[in-house]
């Protein structure tokens, strides 16, 4: 049994913290099963069909995967069909790239049959044993490998090979096998990687985003601008995504790419724009949350020239109010594609952080208000009392009355402010 793959790279690479623990080993997942219960160790086999046993030693989960010899895609099926083998080196050549093909024994003793230290002193990115056919055949076997290329680009900076790059544009169409679950899993890493650029640069470069995103990748030039405006994003990768999303709605609503230099108005109708990235959000298998966190963001991007304005304090509470928890995606996603001035946004940001910490925006008001609108202002049910009700709280938004105060202090705000109400 040997430990392989990323925490053995992290290792060579002296980096501080090691990911996750992969072991592999030429025992059958039955026979991992039963050496793991007679060990009193626990066993997850969720991933068993694919040769893969989890358990957790100490709290910290391990996955031991059996060697493999092989992993085939089969037409409209997005599962592979796995073939089991007994050789460590068949094992690591089946691997996605040199860097993750090395084990460690016993005693530490290092198995790297494919130069995964060369790869790391030249920063390069190859498959194990390089080559334009070998590495076709590598990506055919699993064309997810093709999104984990970008990945460690867009991670390390490392620059994938001449011959990976060729075989890549070769095999790109070939992600269509790939379930859209594995393609969120890989891109979620890309986006929140240092140079996030490189990665999606990368793809663009080999086809890829014809196929991860139509609408971007048939448009010219489009691909290229939207990888600038999301490396220009100084937030999450949720926000990230929102980038790509907002670019693919305006592109279909308007044929080309997102312009928030015009006033709200100018842009497309929101309901379609947020109706097209929850439409991309599913696609990708985005959780209900996620999803509503990008239809959000897309169908209200937040103009150039409100970013441009100097904000006062009801303009700050307001966005607050609006926004909540988002503001910082919001912001970020206008700025991704208004691109105004950056010292300007950084001073805009920073003030909107202290006013999210300040502020009380959400607002609270006491039980029974609504009722006692009704008795004691005499105002009919109806829309009447929703409307008085919202002067309530856009007053509290606004500063000019307490948040959470007693039915008194509202009640007596409205009396001033509604003609013929009760006294």
């Amino acid at each position: 049994m040997y430990l392989v793959g990323g925490c053995v790279r992290d290792v060579m690479m002296a980096h501080q913290e090691v990911g996750d623990i992969d072991m592999t080993t030429d025992a059958h997942p039955s026979e991992t099963i039963a050496i793991l219960k007679a060990e009193g160790l626990p066993v997850y086999p969720i991933g068993e069909r694919f040769g893969t046993i989890s358990t957790l030693v100490d709290g910290t989960p391990i996955e031991i995967t059996t060697f493999r010899v092989e992993e085939q895609y089969e037409r409209g099926n997005r599962k592979p069909n796995v073939t089991f083998g007994r050789s460590l080196r068949h094992d690591l050549s089946r691997r996605d790239l040199s860097i993750n093909a090395m084990a460690a024994g016993r005693g530490g003793k290092l198995h790297d049959p494919f130069g995964g230290q060369r790869a790391i002193e030249e920063r390069i990115l190859e498959v194990p044993g390089g080559g334009f056919e070998n590495t076709v055949g590598i990506l055919q076997d699993d064309p997810l490998r093709l999104l984990r290329i970008a990945r460690f680009c867009a991670r390390f900076g490392f620059e994938p090979t001449p011959e990976t790059t060729a075989a890549a544009q070769e095999t790109a169409e070939q992600l269509e096998h790939i379930s859209r679950e594995r393609w969120k899993m890989e891109i979620d890493k890309t986006l929140i990687a240092e140079h996030v650029h490189r990665g999606l640069r990368w793809l663009h470069h080999v086809g890829a985003w014809k196929v991860l995103f139509p609408t971007i990748g048939h448009a010219p030039g489009a691909d290229e601008r939207v990888i600038d405006a999301v490396a220009r994003t100084d937030e999450d990768r949720i926000t990230r995504w929102a980038v790509i999303f907002l670019a693919s709605a305006w592109l279909q609503a308007h044929g080309k790419l997102p312009d928030l230099h015009g006033t709200a108005e100018d842009f497309p109708e929101p309901a379609k724009l947020g109706r097209s990235a929850s439409r991309n959000a599913r696609r990708f298998r985005f959780s209900n949350e996620e999803r509503a966190h990008v239809r959000a963001l897309c169908e209200a991007p937040v103009p150039a020239q409100q970013l441009c304005a100097d904000w006062d304090r009801v303009t700050r509470r307001r966005f607050l109010a609006q926004w909540g928890d988002l503001y910082a995606g919001a912001l970020a996603l206008g700025q991704a594609w208004a691109q105004t001035d950056d010292v300007q946004y950084q001073a805009l940001r920073t003030q909107m952080q202290q006013a999210y910490n300040d502020e009380d925006v959400i607002v609270r008001l006491p039980r029974g208000f609504g009722q006692r609108v009704l008795d004691e202002l005499q105002i009919p049910r109806g829309p009447q009392v929703s409307e008085t009700i919202e002067t309530v709280r856009q007053a509290i938004i606004d500063g000019a009355l307490p948040n959470g105060a007693s039915s008194e202090v509202y009640l007596d705000f409205l009396r001033h402010r509604i003609p013929n109400a009760s006294s």
